[in-house]
């Protein structure tokens, strides 16, 4: 998919220029991050508790892992 993006980005550089391609990726770039930082709240009140409580998978690989050392 990342190939994809970069090959169809990559074609328009020669009619947007180069300027006005990076241009715009550093603005989405900003955007996304700045939406990020204003869910940053929401996003820690899902994950409340995720990483305190191990699942069962977990608990399977580790005891996996104790049982072979």
């Amino acid at each position: 998919m990342g190939s994809l993006l970069a090959g169809i980005i990559g074609s328009h550089i020669g009619d947007a220029g180069a300027l006005s391609i990076f241009g715009g990726i550093a603005i989405a770039a900003t955007l996304s991050g700045l939406i990020l930082i204003m869910l940053s709240g929401k996003l820690i009140d899902w994950m409340y508790g995720a990483e305190s409580q191990p699942t069962t998978a977990m608990k399977e690989v580790e005891a996996t892992l104790a049982e072979a050392n």
